[in-house]
């Protein structure tokens, strides 16, 4: 903006962006380079109203959102659930509460986008486990409620010693990766995704 102002005349003049359809946007910084200030967006607020309003609604149901460690059960499969088919307004919730969960993913929350693509296919006739399983999604929400995505423009060069490799084979069998054939070169820049969690405020957060 400032650049732009050198040869427009702004009407109101510029600030800071504060909000990004409904994300915070604010400057970042990290411990192991202070001198270099980046672009950041938040969700934090976002994911915080959404939690006060699913306590509200539980609490009218004369339940408590219990916080976890995990967005999904790992003994919970959705695909194969058949708890019985949810009522209109039940319903209703369930694809509401999907589109808000969506909303998270877009603005950073990667943590919770397969377990948000699950659900999300059964809008069309959701069951009360599939319910459920939203509610406990919110309880991770609740002990991991801080989420920032910064956009540094350096790569970090990883050691190959900090991924040791791991025997699959047990898990995945002969499983092997399925690539289109006619699949298009990517263009662009590449892009690196790097995640870091904060240990000690999801342990405080679950205590």
């Amino acid at each position: 903006m400032q650049a732009l102002e050198n040869f427009y005349r702004l009407k109101d003049g510029y600030s800071k962006p504060e909000r990004y359809l409904g994300a915070e946007v604010k400057q970042w910084s990290f411990p192991r380079d202070n001198s270099k200030s980046m672009w950041a967006l938040s969700s934090s607020q976002y994911v915080k109203e959404a939690i006060t309003n699913i306590e509200r609604h539980l609490k009218d149901l004369n339940r408590k959102l219990y916080p976890t460690h995990q967005p999904m059960h790992s003994d919970y499969s959705p695909e194969v659930d058949i708890t019985p088919f949810l009522n209109d307004k039940e319903a209703k919730l369930f694809s509401s509460q999907i589109s808000i969960l969506r909303w998270m993913v877009e603005l950073g929350r990667l943590d919770i986008f397969i377990q948000v693509s699950l659900l999300s296919s059964f809008l069309v006739q959701p069951r009360q486990g599939h319910l459920e399983a939203i509610y406990y999604l919110y309880g991770y929400l609740k002990a991991h409620d801080r989420s920032t995505m910064v956009f540094d423009t350096e790569y970090i060069n990883w050691c190959d010693d900090d991924f040791p490799e791991q025997d699959w084979t047990k898990f995945y069998r002969d499983v092997k990766s399925d690539f289109p054939p006619n699949a298009p070169e990517p263009k662009g820049m590449p892009v690196q995704i790097n995640t870091f969690i904060d240990a000690s405020h999801a342990r405080n957060k679950l205590t």
